[in-house]
């Protein structure tokens, strides 16, 4: 009997030693599940909030070729900054190279075409060769500023009819379940502009890994960072409109008064010559006065 009893009693606390052990294990394995699953949200939220401000960035760099114009690549020199079609920033490094993060660096022809274009300008129609891909507005020769003041205001308003309608595609992504799309894009109406498809941002859309509060902080990020973004283009506006109209008097006065000063320079230059001259011969004259050096 007492042969059986203890293995029998040897089991016995193996088993009790695995009962209180599988506890522990159970719980740790529901809290990698638990932080898996918060991190997925995590890096979900974040990706919707990356793509919302590339797309913000995209249409910050078209606003700004629209006023100041955008040149061919190779024509840029170092620390120079584009934005491509995805909303990534490049940068041109010493090396004449442009360079992102996560990405290969490219070449000066490569970044031209990665470039992001404005789709209403016919950039296609533009000679390759040409040293400006699409001109500005303030890079206009022989007109005033005031002149430039229409097509500056109506670039800005389009700058904040695009801003307002990315707003609301994201607000139209987060409540389109990846599910249930039909089609990748949509047509956003904002009053008093025109009316445009805008795509549907995958990463702002609910799915699995979506949540709730997710889908909040999508929807209130957008606006809130477009305002600021007008704000600040707004004031630099003003700025460079200051400083347009200040460059453009100064060169009207130059250019009127180069050919005046040409025209009287000898008029003005002969008796100033000719005092000169007349005060040059008084070294010659003898000197009478008995305190004159000898």
């Amino acid at each position: 009997m007492k042969r059986f009893a203890l293995p029998l009693i040897g089991v016995g606390l193996l088993g009790f030693v695995l009962m209180r052990s599988a506890a522990p294990l159970q719980a740790t394995v529901a809290t990698n599940t638990s932080s898996s699953s918060s991190s997925s949200s995590q890096d979900a939220g974040d990706k919707c909030t990356a793509d919302i401000d590339k797309a913000l960035r995209r249409e910050r760099f078209l606003f700004e070729t629209m006023l100041l114009g955008n040149r061919h690549a190779a024509e840029e020199g170092p620390r120079a900054t584009r934005v491509d079609e995805d909303g990534n920033t490049w940068i041109k490094n010493t090396d004449g190279k442009w360079v992102t993060s996560g990405k290969d660096t490219i070449t000066d022809e490569e970044m031209d075409g990665k470039t992001a274009k404005d789709p209403l300008a016919k950039t296609e129609d533009v000679d390759p060769k040409d040293a400006a891909i699409r001109p500005g507005i303030l890079e206009t020769q022989k007109a005033l500023t005031s002149d430039l003041i229409p097509p500056v205001l109506q670039g800005f308003r389009a700058f904040q009819c695009r801003l307002e309608s990315l707003c609301a595609g994201v607000d139209q992504s987060a409540n389109t379940p990846a599910s249930s799309a039909s089609s990748s894009s949509m047509s956003v109406i904002i009053p008093g502009c025109q009316p445009v498809e805008e795509k549907l941002i995958a990463s702002c859309q609910p799915s699995a890994i979506f949540t709730i509060n997710d889908t909040v902080a999508a929807r209130t990020y957008c606006r809130p960072v477009m305002k600021e973004l007008t704000s600040y283009e707004e004031s630099q506006l003003l700025f460079l409109t200051h400083e347009d109209a200040a460059q453009r008097t100064l060169r009207q006065f130059a250019g009127f008064l180069e050919p005046l000063l040409v025209k009287l320079r000898f008029p003005f230059l002969s008796p100033l010559q000719q005092v000169s001259n007349f005060i040059g011969e008084w070294s010659s004259v003898s000197c009478f006065l008995p305190y004159c050096a000898p």
